[in-house]
């Protein structure tokens, strides 16, 4: 099987983003595929969930973002999740946050070149990247320069709505710019988990504008 590499995004916080990542990373693990889980949130959410502890200070996704020859030792940065023998993670810290000035004109395929280093050092056939709720920035475009496929996360909320509808119209204008370079657009959408929803409910106007976004 062919590695895949699939990010979760939304514009807003608190929508289950990580909730979304964690799980997709989870139910494909439980199905017998062997799953790398990246955090690039610099406050960590998945991180914490799988309580992941770098081997030595520093090892985290944002090196990554930080030298181009990552691919080389990426591997290095890979823990067991402790959840499945299946699923393993790249952890976060605070520090990545400093990767949203960016670096150097190849900066944004940093992550991409990377990963594409993984088959060679790693059993692996499915990535998942948990994002921060950026507006764009290093971070995104990296995670949009190396995703297949994003899934969109969102609470049946004002909130929930105004995140995809933002990462929605990020992602566009990444698309955008590929086309106006004739390059591969790549990043296909893979639709919306719509997370947080509780039944018995009545739907509100709310509810059914994000599940039809």
């Amino acid at each position: 099987m062919a590695m895949q590499t699939l990010m979760v995004y939304s514009e807003a916080g608190g929508v289950t983003k990580t909730t979304t990542a964690v799980s997709l990373a989870m139910c494909a693990a439980l199905d017998g595929r062997q799953v790398l889980l990246v955090d690039l949130d610099p406050r960590g959410a998945t991180t914490e969930w799988l309580r992941l502890q770098p081997e030595q200070r520093g090892w985290h996704s944002g090196a990554i973002l930080a030298d181009d020859n990552a691919g080389e030792w990426i591997a290095d940065l890979v823990l067991p999740s402790g959840w499945s023998p299946q699923l393993r993670a790249i952890p976060s810290a605070r520090t990545l946050s400093t990767r949203e000035e960016g670096a150097g004109d190849q900066s944004d395929l940093r992550l991409r070149r990377a990963l594409a280093a993984l088959p060679g050092q790693l059993d692996v056939d499915l990535i998942v990247l948990d994002l921060p709720n950026r507006q764009g920035g290093p971070i995104t475009r990296n995670a949009l320069n190396a995703a297949d496929a994003v899934v969109y996360a969102a609470t049946l909320s004002p909130d929930g709505v105004a995140g995809v509808d933002g990462a929605r119209t990020s992602v566009a204008r990444f698309r955008a710019g590929r086309r106006e370079i004739g390059a591969p657009e790549q990043v296909v959408d893979a639709g919306i988990v719509a997370g947080a929803w509780r039944n018995p409910q009545i739907p509100t106007r709310v509810d059914k504008a994000g599940l039809a976004v």
